[in-house]
């Protein structure tokens, strides 16, 4: 039997005893026997670390060592005589036997050889005198009535039951074990005992780590059978006791912060990040304008306080004046381009003729934030229409670059007027310098 986790044994001390003829005696041992919940288990020592089974105490009865026998009394022709013998473990016992009378003729009778059982005793075989007309009893071993026996001598004791291993059962819930041996001698008999079980916990569970049971049985009351003992279920861990999140390292808008959290049952600590508080900008160059009849795209670009190489990835389109604007109108024209490089949006001369001349304001939406920039729609002038070197019909106020496009073919004509009149005031201009020369000379 194993205690149970924290048991303490309280020994009792039991002093060794001599066995007699007739009587077991116990070799010196400690029993557990006292304090709370004794657990009964034996041993060999003081300190209870050498178990022996209660069998193991036990020293058995040693029989009798017989001297030989001493007529005490002798027979007559009237009177029987007597004859006694003294054991010599102890000689506080004395057997006696009757000696026939003088003359005395045996009558005897065969008693047949009985084989003993483990629960009764048997006999050998053997001849009494109870026969003529004044039997005396004795009993022989031979039927010449020659080799006396005593009574006991005669007796087989019962064997006694020799007992097979003992085997356990534990019931289907584990509270009870049920404890069977079979004799080998005749195995008709059985011996049987039930006694209850228990879980006992030797492993305490954590918030991590399952517990361990022990199931063990009761002591048995009868000798042979051994308390048993099986791995239980395991018990479920705890799970962590946590407490609230903290705030160890405050977010920026550059760097991650971190927050943690701490188990009031094991002390374990759990960390989480916590992301930067990225913010979008406008990086591009400010107060940009677009002329109406411009052929050049309006560019903006938007960059990410932190992790800059998320920026294009996190798009998710723009609004203008608050208004979500497609990348395509209905008609197939593109609306706007986005390209990666943190993010370059670029506002189609299409789309940006289709708005207010005025004020307006352009809005980079993504998935953690926004940006915004402002701009403006300028009208085209009179010179500008007019101008037709200059097909955009105005300009674009920024860093870009201005693209002159060639003229359009329907302007061909008044091209072609503008080249004769230069050439001929050209022709004029040479003309009039020669005929100056002329007058000089």
């Amino acid at each position: 039997m194993i205690p149970k986790t924290g048991h303490a044994h309280g020994l009792k001390h039991v002093k060794a005893k001599a066995a007699t003829c007739t009587e077991d005696g116990n070799v010196e041992y400690w029993q557990c026997a006292e304090g709370k919940d004794p657990c009964g288990m034996y041993f060999l020592d003081a300190m209870g670390t050498e178990w022996v089974h209660q069998e193991g105490t036990v020293a058995h009865a040693t029989g009798h060592d017989w001297g030989t026998w001493r007529i005490t009394k002798a027979p007559s022709e009237s009177e029987e005589g007597e004859e006694v013998r003294v054991c010599h473990n102890d000689p506080s016992h004395i057997q006696t036997r009757k000696i026939p009378k003088v003359g005395h003729v045996h009558a005897l009778t065969k008693v047949k050889a009985k084989p003993a059982t483990c629960t009764e005793n048997g006999n050998i075989e053997y001849w009494e005198c109870t026969g003529g007309e004044s039997p005396c009893g004795m009993r022989f071993k031979d039927a010449g009535g020659v080799e006396w026996v005593h009574d006991e001598g005669v007796v087989i004791h019962a064997l006694g039951h020799e007992w097979g291993e003992a085997t356990y059962a534990w019931s289907d819930n584990d509270t009870k074990v049920t404890a069977t041996r079979v004799c080998l001698r005749d195995s008709s008999h059985k011996d049987q005992e039930t006694v209850a079980a228990g879980k006992v916990e030797y492993v305490l569970p954590t918030c991590t780590q399952p517990g361990k049971t022990l199931v063990t049985s009761q002591l048995f009351t009868k000798n042979g059978f051994v308390p048993q003992s099986k791995q239980g279920p395991d018990v479920p861990a705890l799970g962590h006791e946590w407490g609230e999140w903290k705030v160890t390292k405050p977010a920026t808008e550059t760097e991650e912060g971190e927050e943690a959290r701490t188990c009031a049952r094991c002390g374990e600590t759990e960390t989480c990040a916590i992301p930067a508080k990225a913010v979008y900008r406008y990086v591009g160059p400010e107060g940009q304008s677009w002329t109406r009849g411009g052929i050049t795209a309006l560019q903006f670009t938007f960059k990410r306080s932190f992790k800059d190489e998320l920026t294009f990835g996190l798009f998710a389109g723009i609004q203008v004046d608050g208004k979500t604007v497609p990348q395509k109108d209905a008609s197939g024209k593109v609306n706007y381009e986005a390209q990666a490089g943190s993010l370059v949006l670029r506002l189609q001369p299409s789309y940006l003729e289709s708005l207010a001349v005025g004020s307006h304001t352009v809005t980079a939406v993504f998935e953690d934030g926004s940006a915004s920039a402002e701009f403006v729609v300028k009208a085209a002038s009179p010179k500008d229409k007019d101008n037709k070197d200059n097909p955009s019909g105005g300009s674009v106020t920024s860093a870009q670059s201005t693209r002159i496009s060639t003229p359009k073919t329907g302007d061909a004509t008044s091209a072609v007027a503008v080249v004769a009149m230069a050439v001929a005031g050209a022709l004029a201009l040479v003309a009039s310098a020669i005929a100056r020369r002329r007058r000089k000379a």
